[in-house]
C-alpha cells in the first residue's frame, strides 16, 4: 500500500494544562497493549524548553527537552542538537526575528511559545511517523501551535496527506461551568481558573509534577484563552478526572468510572477517523 497516495490519519490533541492529557495517553497505550483497539497510535516527539516534570519523562520520548543532553544514539543527532540550542536561544531572548509569520526555520523546525517557555515540532518527525496502514500519527501540542503548524505545512507542501482530526480536552462542559459561574455568583474565567489550580494541585500531590507555585499561576492564567480557543477545533472531548484523580490509578491499570468512559469515547473517535481514511 503506497500511504503517500492517500491521506494519512492525524490526530492532533490539545487542552489546558493540567485537563488530563498524560492520563489519557498512557490510557490509549494501555489499551493498545491489551489489543482494546483497532489502531496503533504513532506519537510525534515535540521539542520544548521546560524542564522535566517527573523522573518518568525522558528525553526523545515524552519530549526532546532542550536542557537535556541528546544521547548520540538518537536518530539525527546532530540535528536535534542545533534545535535545542536554537530553542535555547529562543528562551534566553538571543534569537532575533522570530514571529507568528516567521515561525519555520531553514530546517522545518516550527516554533511556538507557551507561557515563558517554547515548544517546537520538525516536520521531518512528522512526514516519517507512519509506516503501516493501521498507524495514526498522533501529536499532543499547545493550542496555539494549530494554526502555525498548519502554515508551516502548507509552505513546505507537505499537508495535503495528512488527514488532521484536531481535538480538545475539555475540563468542564459549557452548561457545568455556566452552572458553577452561577451557583457561586463568580465569572466562567474564574470557574475554570479554579477547576485547572485544583487539578494541577492534585497532580502534583500524586508525584506526576514538580511545579512551583508562580508556574501553577502562569498555567492557569491562560486556562480560559486556551478553551475558547477550543472552540476551532473538529471535536471537543469533557475529560471530568484530573491526571491526579483516583480514577485514573498507575499506568498499569485500567481507568474506571468517568475517565474510562472519557477513553473509550477518544478511541471510537479515532478508530472512526482511520476508517475513513484507510478503509473506505
Amino acid at each position: 500500500m503506497d500511504l503517500k497516495a492517500m491521506q494519512i490519519p492525524t490526530i492532533v490533541m490539545s487542552g489546558p494544562s493540567g485537563v488530563g492529557k498524560g492520563a489519557i495517553r498512557r490510557a490509549l497505550a494501555l489499551f493498545e497493549k491489551l489489543s482494546l483497539v483497532n489502531f496503533h497510535l504513532v506519537p510525534v516527539v515535540l521539542y520544548t524548553t521546560r524542564n522535566p516534570r517527573n523522573k518518568d519523562e525522558k528525553d526523545g520520548v515524552s519530549y526532546w527537552f532542550a536542557n537535556e543532553p541528546t544521547s548520540h544514539d538518537a536518530p539525527d543527532y546532530k540535528i536535534r542538537e542545533e534545535h535545542k540550542a536554537y530553542l535555547r536561544q529562543l528562551k534566553a531572548a538571543e534569537t532575533i526575528g522570530a514571529s507568528p509569520d516567521n515561525f519555520a526555520t531553514r530546517e522545518g523546525l516550527v516554533v511556538c511559545e507557551v507561557g515563558s517557555d517554547w515548544q517546537a515540532i520538525w516536520l521531518s518527525d512528522i512526514a516519517n511517523a507512519c509506516q503501516n496502514p493501521n498507524e495514526v500519527i498522533f501529536i499532543e501540542m499547545y493550542y496555539a501551535f494549530r494554526e502555525a503548524l498548519l502554515n508551516a505545512l502548507a509552505q513546505h507542501k507537505n499537508d495535503s496527506w495528512l488527514g488532521f482530526l484536531f481535538l480538545f480536552i475539555r475540563p468542564l462542559s459549557a452548561n457545568e461551568m455556566l452552572r458553577r459561574a452561577k451557583q457561586l455568583k463568580i465569572k466562567c474565567e474564574d470557574v475554570i481558573t479554579r477547576e485547572m489550580r485544583k487539578r494541577i494541585e492534585e497532580r502534583i500531590e500524586v508525584g506526576w509534577s514538580r511545579e512551583t507555585k508562580e508556574e501553577i499561576d502562569k498555567r492557569v492564567s491562560t486556562a480560559y484563552t486556551q478553551l475558547l480557543a477550543g472552540q476551532n477545533y473538529d471535536v471537543a472531548i469533557v475529560n471530568p478526572c484530573g491526571e491526579g484523580d483516583p480514577c485514573w490509578g498507575s499506568p498499569n491499570e485500567m481507568p474506571t468510572g468517568p475517565a474510562l468512559k472519557t477513553v473509550r469515547t477518544i478511541c471510537r473517535i479515532i478508530s472512526a477517523h482511520l476508517y475513513n481514511y484507510r478503509e473506505r
